[in-house]
């Protein structure tokens, strides 16, 4: 068919219609990954436009007005017929493709089956526009060792912060029930190559944290004091039906819309909070918190609470208070009309994730034919360790597992169409550190309840270690942003109509708990799967492991230091196995449990912020296990040894489970005004 007009979905990073031969400047945009993650993303789900030498990113299209502009520009000196579409990492010529297709219907599928049959590759001199009008090298299949921004130079913020308490080792853990195996890593000297003008950070300098607020719409002020001023044991629920109602269909705490009601109730553990005595404050002019005075008295435990309504009247993220008996509540953080947010803070520099391409100009030395891939590994600069290599079955990612001291962590780098792969990975140790390559890591775990590697060389890395706030803002198999980050335009959002970082964290951590619906079916029959945070954030549902994992990866593609902490929690019935999380807020480490942040399987209709910092809830519940910081993958017993194949063997998934004596069973009774 001749070409047409067509509407194009790209992977959930754009809409964008083409008409006349030039791209319309009515964009529709959704939930996207921002440029600035593009370095670090895997070509397999890259999307953009390349047009004579140029390759303009979806994401940046999307959200920069200068950039779309230079793409309709290039496109009417070109013309269609110099236009290719890269989907998912496919690329084909757009005209050609439209003068084959016979139905508008899945025109994504056709393209993507249409571009695998006559592949087309992007040319070395390819070039990468940015918003800001310059252009970069970029490089794609026809290179497959080298994903750059060109310059080889690769540098980090400098902020102001200091080590805190809890948790001061990033180590690999899980906890739980089951056996553990010896952990012995594949030896071999490997193939060591010079570091060839390497220019990376050493990471041993004090972080940057994000900025926030930059896109706040609703008036809502700094809520600072809120946050200063708090009780560790005064608490607020809220919810979308009255308190103690039955109702079967709820409507979602997520799709919360201006103009709906939220019910609260103010609550402490082992005391009443006075209806009459309870005052209410929120911290903009835009939204209303009402007491409820008469009618029902509702009780918790046998103590009453204090009932009110909130409405608000514009989309925004809002902050509740709750004041009686001379003490404030922890701060309650509500987000009212999410999809309807503007704005977007800015996303962490490929440094901090801990994973970058490797710089252009970087020859590795010969790879060693291993069992699974051949590899080489070149000589640490800086503390980052040039890796390159080729799957023998290509899996689409390898997981490279560094360890040393009884320590270890597991990256994930995307691979080529042809399974080759190239990155630098920041290691975490200094001294002997053991670079395994893993095959298939969470299928391994999955079917196997472990994981083996049997391609693997020791190196020195002789640099000091990184700190201990950049180490928590690595990426990891679990939370693997480096890779994939389907949630990052959601996170990047939030912060941005955040008037605080301690907001914009609560914000996200109530987002994971409203999102996530706990897999009671999983956990009840112990086949709980493994996962990273991309498959929980697009399956809408995991255990305590996952949602800790997701508000980490979150958290850290903003750039907010993040570590997950594993232990165990007893929810009212039982003590388990249990993750949850501490974030760095430039001052403390802000500890908060997500899945205890909503109270079941779904539909979630209810939040509840009485584990969100260091309450005296969270600490009588949870109890945090020594090194269980990091990663929460699987426990280390051992190091890898020089002769023999790796091993990790997972114990059990964690599988904490909202706790039972939180606010949802409180009671109602019909009395006189409230006392």
């Amino acid at each position: 068919m001749p070409f047409a007009p067509a509407r194009w979905f790209l992977q959930s990073l754009m809409v964008v219609s083409l008409s006349g031969g030039a791209l319309s400047s009515s964009l529709v945009t959704v939930p996207a990954v921002a440029a600035a993650t593009l370095a670090v993303n895997p070509l397999a789900t890259t999307s953009g436009y390349y047009i004579n030498g140029v390759f303009y990113n979806s994401s940046d299209v999307a959200h920069s007005q200068a950039e779309l502009l230079a793409l309709n520009q290039a496109l009417a000196q070109a013309g269609v017929a110099a236009l290719y579409l890269m989907l998912n990492g496919e690329v084909a010529n757009y005209q050609a493709f439209m003068q084959q297709v016979s139905s508008s219907d899945n025109l994504v599928n056709q393209f993507l089956a249409y571009a695998q049959q006559h592949p087309f590759t992007l040319p070395a001199a390819t070039v990468l526009a940015r918003p800001d009008g310059s252009q970069v090298p970029y490089y794609q299949t026809s290179d497959p060792s080298v994903t750059s921004t060109g310059s080889g130079t690769l540098s980090s913020g400098t902020g102001s912060s200091t080590s805190g308490a809890g948790g001061t080792a990033v180590t690999a853990s899980s906890s739980g029930g089951g056996t553990s195996g010896s952990a012995v890593g594949g030896g071999g000297s490997g193939s060591t190559a010079g570091a060839g003008g390497l220019n990376l950070p050493a990471l041993a300098d004090s972080v940057q944290l994000p900025s926030v607020g930059q896109a706040v719409s609703n008036g809502a002020q700094d809520d600072s004091v809120d946050w200063q001023r708090m009780s560790e044991d005064f608490y607020i629920m809220a919810q979308t039906t009255p308190i103690a109602s039955t109702t079967s269909t709820p409507p979602l705490l997520l799709a919360l819309q201006p103009g709906q009601t939220v019910y609260l109730a103010a609550y402490k553990e082992n005391a009443a909070v006075p209806p009459r005595a309870c005052q209410w404050t929120v911290n903009s002019a835009q939204a209303r918190v009402t007491p409820q005075m008469a009618g029902a008295t509702y009780t918790l435990n046998g103590y009453t609470v204090a009932a009110a309504q909130f409405v608000a009247q514009s989309p925004g993220i809002y902050t509740v208070q709750a004041y009686a008996n001379g003490e404030y509540s922890v701060p309650l953080v509500l987000v009212v009309g999410l999809n309807a947010l503007t704005g977007s803070a800015p996303l962490a520099a490929a440094t901090d994730s801990g994973v970058v391409p490797l710089p252009a100009g970087w020859q590795p030395g010969a790879l060693v034919t291993g069992t699974y891939f051949d590899y080489t590994v070149g000589s640490p600069v800086n503390g980052w360790l040039p890796v390159t290599g080729k799957a023998h079955t290509p899996g689409g990612q390898v997981s490279v597992v560094l360890s040393s001291g009884g320590q270890s962590w597991l990256y994930t780098v995307p691979e080529q169409a042809d399974g080759s792969f190239a990155a630098c990975l920041r290691s975490p140790y200094t001294g002997s550190v053991n670079v395994g390559f893993v095959p298939n890591l969470f299928q391994q775990l999955n079917q196997n309840s472990s994981y083996q590697w049997a391609d693997a060389t020791t190196v020195t890395v002789p640099e000091v270690a990184p700190t201990l706030q950049h180490q928590a803002l690595f990426a990891s198999a679990m939370r693997d942003y480096n890779v994939q980050a389907p949630y990052a335009a959601t996170a990047a959002k939030l912060a941005a109509a955040a008037p605080t970082l301690d907001t914009a964290i609560a914000a996200i951590s109530n987002v994971v708990s409203e999102t996530v619906a706990y897999n009671f079916t999983a956990a009840n029959n112990n086949q709980v799967p493994w996962q990273d945070a991309a498959t929980t954030w697009n399956t809408r549902l995991g255990v305590c492991q996952d949602m800790a994992n997701l508000a980490a990866a979150m958290l850290a593609t903003l750039g907010v230091p993040v570590q997950t902490l594993t232990g165990t929690a007893n929810n009212g019935a039982q003590t388990e196995s249990h993750e949850w999380d501490q974030a760095w807020d430039g001052r403390n480490w802000l500890i908060f449990d997500p899945t205890w942040g909503a109270p079941d399987d779904g539909p979630i209709d209810t939040l509840v912020n009485e584990f969100f910092t260091d309450t005296v809830s969270l600490q009588a519940s949870h109890q945090w296990s020594a090194g269980g910081t990091g990663t929460a993958f699987a426990p280390v017993v051992g190091v890898p040894g020089p002769d023999k194949p790796g091993q990790f063997r997972k114990t059990e998934a964690l599988v904490g489970q909202p706790a039972l004596a939180a606010p949802w069973a409180v009671s109602a009774r019909r009395e006189e005004e409230g006392t």
